[in-house]
């Protein structure tokens, strides 16, 4: 028997860029803006972002609109709800409902590069005639 494969990403060279012209095009048409100052986020409204990092999506949003986003991606991509993010490219995400703050901290990363041996080096800054 002979498959007739239709579409593959995995393991040509152009796989990346055709997933995030795939992943841009459908975020663009769900009416999400990339973010001029960083292209891995994307925002529909100041409440309603995504971050975009390879294949991995974190949604932020008030729970009526998080429902959508999730229901308009996964129409396109098969997706797996991993639940509230705690960890995300070594920085620590905690939530604070009381104050209304999301805080993202890489103490734990600073760390386990200091314990290596690594020196930092550290300098206040500041802007005068603000």
């Amino acid at each position: 028997m002979v498959w007739c494969l239709k579409k593959a990403l995995y393991g040509i060279k152009q796989a990346r860029l055709e997933w995030y012209h795939t992943l841009w095009s459908h975020i663009q048409l769900i009416g999400y803006a990339q973010s001029r100052y960083d292209p891995c986020l994307h925002a529909c409204d100041p409440e309603n972002f995504t971050v975009v990092y390879v294949d991995d999506l974190l949604l932020f949003a008030p729970k009526k609109q998080l429902t959508c986003a999730k229901v308009e991606l996964a129409r396109r991509y098969e997706m797996h709800n991993l639940g509230k993010a705690c960890w995300f490219l070594a920085m620590e995400i905690t939530c604070d409902q009381v104050a209304q703050m999301i805080t993202i901290d890489q103490q734990q990363y600073m760390t386990g590069l200091n314990s290596d041996g690594c020196q930092f080096k550290t300098s206040k800054i500041g802007r005068s005639g603000c």
